[in-house]
């Protein structure tokens, strides 16, 4: 919800899913999961999850784009969980993704490999939001152009 708030603030629309974007969460998350935006992959999310839940996120025609948030616990492997997210992004070169890992110090590990895949990482949700406004509102002037 921090992620929706934020996009809210910065003037950005979070959309209902469609009902067959959520039969697709369905095949693979418990059904404890919140799977409609945002969803939730809890603190059990582990990096296949993570992928598996981006990868349908940038496939969906409706999304626009992409922010993920990530509050690891000191048993995540965020090194892991940013593999593969990155790995989903390769998909997806033209859709934007952002991310949000908070917990700075467990964190650390990770973003050399978002760096590397050209994914933005945002130390607080706001400031993710305010960056995927900035890229939407950029697209918008230049449609008009």
């Amino acid at each position: 919800m921090l992620a929706v708030d934020a996009c809210a603030r910065a003037g950005l629309a979070t959309l209902k899913f469609p009902a067959s974007l959520v039969q697709d969460f369905q095949t693979f998350l418990p059904p404890v999961c919140p799977m409609d935006n945002p969803v939730d992959l809890g603190p059990e999310g582990s990096p296949d999850v993570y992928q598996q839940a981006t990868e349908l996120l940038l496939a969906e025609s409706s999304i626009d784009m992409g922010l993920v948030l990530c509050v690891p616990t000191v048993f995540s492997s965020i090194q892991a969980i940013s593999e593969r997210v990155a790995k989903a992004k390769q998909n997806h070169p033209n859709k934007p993704l952002v991310t949000c890992w908070l917990a700075e110090d467990i964190v650390a590990d990770g973003l050399p490999v978002l760096r590397q895949a050209g994914i933005a990482n945002f130390s607080t949700p706001q400031r993710a939001a305010t960056a995927l406004a900035a890229l939407y509102n950029r697209a918008k002037w230049l449609r008009s152009q």
